[in-house]
């Protein structure tokens, strides 16, 4: 669902300034809509929207995940682990324009850089000039696509099942890639293997990329992505797509709030319905504390003289009320900040009392209580180990 509300938006990203069928109503709405269903897009992808079942999408974390793909020309069967992919909501959109009367739309994006961490175990073969060569890696992957970019055009048509529905035809891809920063570690390989395939495998990739530019759209456009959209929009017109739009975009950017606040003994009403765009500058954490021994076993341990103080230079707002006019928007905005930092600095001295003494402090003693010190370090030597190779066990 995520992957296809996605394309949508990047297939919608030419239409911004386009009007490939302006004859059905709502057409003329279209430009407002999509621009603010891409920005709305944009700002739920670190935290998806559970409603719908889009997951994170900023980073896209996967714990485990086993593959075997077999052909005549290759065979890779492993898995990967801990693979974090960042980057994906730093799309820029260079160009969205059509080509005049024609409705051709056309759209130029990139993606400044894709970071891409993890572990991986594979066996196989690849079949190069008749010969087998076997592959057999065991890595802790760091790699990076600097500058991904995606350029294409399209047109719209009506639906050839629904009169009043939409397709997308005459659709043309084409990927450019700047760079691959490759900086992985095969534990299986000696610094000098592995420093060869980081540099030459940058060279591979892009080749192999510019190598397949011609079966990209036929293949993988042509045959999957334009066909799973079409059935899509074959049940909508452009007005429902523009409404579809709209609403999605407003469910979003809004969040709801009611309720009171007690001051000097008056109940002040709450309610809002906001855009959030707020920034924490400079959020710091400063304290101490000691070890001892357990309470409850002579061989474990516990924390004393836990102290916390937490600091913030700066609290940026640039929220929206839609409940309130501008100048109420921006009173609250600039004073706003003022309110957050200073009550920070109320709650100071109860932090340590209440937060960590009353809760954190005893669930961390529950813990250090079953182990010693030289436990502690080898668990801590371990674990460190275990995420940096990232190898599964399973």
């Amino acid at each position: 669902m995520a992957s296809q509300l996605f394309l949508v938006a990047l297939l919608g990203i030419a239409l911004v300034s386009a009007t490939p069928v302006p004859q059905q109503a709502g057409s003329a709405n279209f430009t407002s809509a999509m621009a603010r269903y891409l920005q709305a897009f944009r700002s739920i992808m670190p935290c998806g929207y559970a409603p719908e079942g889009i997951p994170a999408l900023a980073p896209i974390f996967t714990p485990f995940y086993a593959y075997d793909i077999s052909t005549e020309d290759f065979s890779l069967k492993g898995n990967v682990t801990n693979m974090r992919i960042e980057g994906l909501n730093n799309f820029q959109i260079l160009s969205a324009k059509d080509y005049g009367k024609t409705g051709e739309a056309a759209y130029d994006v990139i993606f400044p850089k894709i970071q891409i961490l993890g572990a991986t175990e594979v066996e196989g073969f690849i079949n190069i000039g008749g010969f087998h060569l076997p592959i057999r890696q065991q890595d802790v992957i760091n790699e990076a696509l600097v500058d991904l970019r995606f350029v294409g055009s399209y047109t719209f048509a009506n639906s050839l099942t629904k009169s009043s529905g939409l397709r997308i035809v005459d659709f043309k891809q084409s990927i450019y890639l700047a760079d691959v920063l490759l900086n992985n570690w095969n534990s299986l390989w000696n610094i000098s293997t592995n420093n060869f395939w980081n540099r030459y495998g940058s060279i591979f990739i892009s080749l192999g990329l510019e190598e397949i530019q011609p079966k990209i759209t036929d293949l993988l456009y042509q045959n999957y992505f334009v066909p799973k959209i079409n059935e899509l929009l074959a049940n909508v017109s452009m007005e429902e797509l523009v409404n579809y739009f709209q609403s999605q975009t407003q469910l979003w950017e809004t969040t709801e709030v009611e309720g009171f606040i007690n001051i000097g003994g008056f109940h002040l009403p709450i309610r809002q319905q906001d855009v959030i765009n707020e920034a924490l500058v400079d959020l710091r954490f400063v304290g101490s504390y000691t070890f001892a021994n357990s309470l409850t076993k002579s061989s474990g341990l516990r924390i004393v003289d836990f102290k916390q103080s937490i600091y913030l230079a700066d609290v940026l707002l640039n929220n929206w009320n839609s409940l309130w006019n501008i100048s109420t928007n921006n009173f609250w905005n600039r004073y706003g900040s003022i309110f957050i930092s200073l009550g920070l600095e109320e709650i100071q001295p109860k932090i340590t009392d209440l937060l960590y003494q009353n809760y954190f402090v005893p669930k961390i003693n529950e813990l250090l209580a079953n182990v010693s010190m030289e436990e502690l370090v080898n668990y801590f030597q371990s674990q460190a180990q275990l995420w940096e190779s990232a190898q599964c066990q399973a």
